[in-house]
């Protein structure tokens, strides 16, 4: 399962993860998807997540994606004039 993490406030944070990989948040900036193995018992992070400077959200696949149709282009078709 993945986990996104998202800076809360308006200056830049560092987060340091548990393979020694390091992600750079811009405030507001969300980053990519992080396996668990990366954030799970990270001692930095949880400090970070209590105080509120960061926020950590659980990156679920939708179950059931709609198949989107694709409708066909109308049809063109040019108007013949009746020969004179």
């Amino acid at each position: 399962m993945a986990a996104t993490i998202r800076n809360k406030t308006n200056r830049p944070v560092m987060v340091r993860f548990n393979s020694g990989l390091t992600c750079y948040l811009n405030p507001g900036d969300s980053s990519a998807e992080i396996m668990d193995g990366e954030i799970a018992h990270n001692a930095k992070l949880s400090r970070l997540q209590h105080r509120g400077i960061v926020e950590i959200i659980d990156a679920e696949k939708p179950v059931a994606v709609a198949a989107k149709t694709h409708k066909a282009p109308p049809k063109v078709t040019k108007n013949k004039k009746a020969n004179p």
